[in-house]
Protein backbone atom coordinates (compact mmCIF):
# COMPACT_ATOMS: atom_id res chain seq x y z
CA UNK A 1 0.00 0.00 0.00
CA UNK A 2 2.85 2.34 0.66
CA UNK A 3 3.93 2.30 -3.39
CA UNK A 4 0.22 4.20 -3.95
CA UNK A 5 2.04 7.28 -3.23
CA UNK A 6 4.98 6.39 -5.60
CA UNK A 7 5.48 8.61 -8.59
CA UNK A 8 4.44 5.21 -11.19
CA UNK A 9 1.65 4.90 -9.37
CA UNK A 10 0.36 7.94 -9.54
CA UNK A 11 1.09 8.71 -13.13
CA UNK A 12 -1.00 5.17 -13.90
CA UNK A 13 -4.47 6.56 -11.92
CA UNK A 14 -3.77 9.83 -14.00
CA UNK A 15 -3.23 7.94 -17.17
CA UNK A 16 -6.40 5.95 -16.43
CA UNK A 17 -8.82 8.77 -16.08
CA UNK A 18 -7.39 10.12 -19.15
CA UNK A 19 -8.32 7.14 -21.15
CA UNK A 20 -11.35 5.93 -19.05
CA UNK A 21 -12.83 9.03 -17.33
CA UNK A 22 -16.06 7.22 -16.38
CA UNK A 23 -14.65 3.77 -15.98
CA UNK A 24 -14.77 2.56 -11.71
CA UNK A 25 -11.35 1.45 -12.13
CA UNK A 26 -10.55 5.39 -11.87
CA UNK A 27 -12.46 5.81 -8.54
CA UNK A 28 -11.28 2.93 -6.74
CA UNK A 29 -7.71 1.28 -6.04
CA UNK A 30 -7.17 -1.38 -7.95
CA UNK A 31 -6.03 -3.85 -5.14
CA UNK A 32 -8.53 -1.89 -2.44
CA UNK A 33 -7.74 0.03 0.27
CA UNK A 34 -6.31 -0.50 3.78
CA UNK A 35 -9.83 -1.23 5.23
CA UNK A 36 -10.72 -3.56 2.65
CA UNK A 37 -7.04 -5.80 2.70
CA UNK A 38 -7.69 -6.34 6.90
CA UNK A 39 -11.11 -7.28 6.14
CA UNK A 40 -9.98 -9.95 3.79
CA UNK A 41 -9.59 -13.39 5.04
CA UNK A 42 -7.51 -16.18 3.31
CA UNK A 43 -10.22 -18.32 2.19
CA UNK A 44 -11.88 -14.84 0.77
CA UNK A 45 -8.49 -14.53 -0.66
CA UNK A 46 -7.39 -17.95 -2.32
CA UNK A 47 -11.68 -17.95 -3.59
CA UNK A 48 -10.63 -14.82 -5.54
CA UNK A 49 -7.36 -16.03 -6.46
CA UNK A 50 -9.20 -19.73 -7.91
CA UNK A 51 -12.06 -17.92 -9.62
CA UNK A 52 -9.99 -15.20 -11.38
CA UNK A 53 -6.58 -16.26 -12.11
CA UNK A 54 -6.87 -18.80 -14.65
CA UNK A 55 -5.90 -19.88 -17.71
CA UNK A 56 -8.48 -18.36 -19.66
CA UNK A 57 -8.16 -14.85 -18.21
CA UNK A 58 -4.15 -14.99 -18.93
CA UNK A 59 -2.58 -13.36 -21.76
CA UNK A 60 1.27 -13.59 -22.22
CA UNK A 61 3.29 -11.20 -24.00
CA UNK A 62 6.24 -11.75 -25.49
CA UNK A 63 8.69 -9.12 -26.84
CA UNK A 64 12.13 -8.91 -28.35
CA UNK A 65 14.01 -10.04 -31.02
CA UNK A 66 12.67 -13.45 -30.96
CA UNK A 67 14.05 -15.91 -34.25
CA UNK A 68 12.04 -18.68 -33.71
CA UNK A 69 8.69 -18.17 -32.32
CA UNK A 70 7.70 -22.00 -32.28
CA UNK A 71 10.93 -22.21 -29.77
CA UNK A 72 9.41 -19.45 -27.69
CA UNK A 73 5.61 -21.27 -27.79
CA UNK A 74 7.38 -24.62 -26.93
CA UNK A 75 8.79 -23.03 -24.15
CA UNK A 76 5.73 -20.94 -22.85
CA UNK A 77 3.66 -24.29 -23.21
CA UNK A 78 5.91 -25.85 -21.28
CA UNK A 79 6.09 -23.55 -18.65
CA UNK A 80 1.90 -23.19 -18.49
CA UNK A 81 0.41 -25.57 -20.63
CA UNK A 82 -0.31 -27.71 -16.96
CA UNK A 83 -2.44 -24.64 -15.73
CA UNK A 84 -6.17 -26.14 -15.71
CA UNK A 85 -9.24 -23.83 -14.15
CA UNK A 86 -10.33 -24.71 -10.46
CA UNK A 87 -14.24 -25.65 -10.31
CA UNK A 88 -14.47 -22.34 -8.55
CA UNK A 89 -13.14 -20.33 -11.87
CA UNK A 90 -15.57 -18.52 -13.88
CA UNK A 91 -13.76 -17.14 -16.88
CA UNK A 92 -17.32 -14.82 -17.86
CA UNK A 93 -17.75 -13.07 -13.85
CA UNK A 94 -16.33 -9.66 -15.23
CA UNK A 95 -18.72 -9.59 -17.95
CA UNK A 96 -20.49 -6.19 -17.39
CA UNK A 97 -24.10 -6.30 -18.65
CA UNK A 98 -25.20 -4.34 -16.28
CA UNK A 99 -22.38 -1.12 -16.29
CA UNK A 100 -20.66 -2.08 -13.03
CA UNK A 101 -17.57 -1.08 -14.72
CA UNK A 102 -18.57 1.85 -16.47
CA UNK A 103 -17.88 2.66 -20.14
CA UNK A 104 -14.51 2.06 -22.01
CA UNK A 105 -14.49 4.58 -24.39
CA UNK A 106 -13.92 3.20 -27.95
CA UNK A 107 -13.55 4.73 -31.86
CA UNK A 108 -12.16 8.14 -30.59
CA UNK A 109 -9.44 8.14 -33.07
CA UNK A 110 -6.00 9.34 -32.42
CA UNK A 111 -4.91 10.78 -29.41
CA UNK A 112 -2.28 12.76 -27.35
CA UNK A 113 -2.55 12.62 -23.89
CA UNK A 114 0.10 14.60 -21.63
CA UNK A 115 0.70 13.51 -17.81
CA UNK A 116 3.19 15.45 -15.80
CA UNK A 117 4.18 14.65 -12.23
CA UNK A 118 6.12 16.65 -10.30
CA UNK A 119 8.49 14.96 -8.00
Amino acid sequence: LNTRDSINSRIQQKKLKALLPDHRLTKRPILGNQESLNALSRPDFVSFYEKYYVPSRMTMVVTGNIAETSVMESQIAAAFGSMKATENANANDLADPEGFWGPVPMGQGFQTIVITEEE
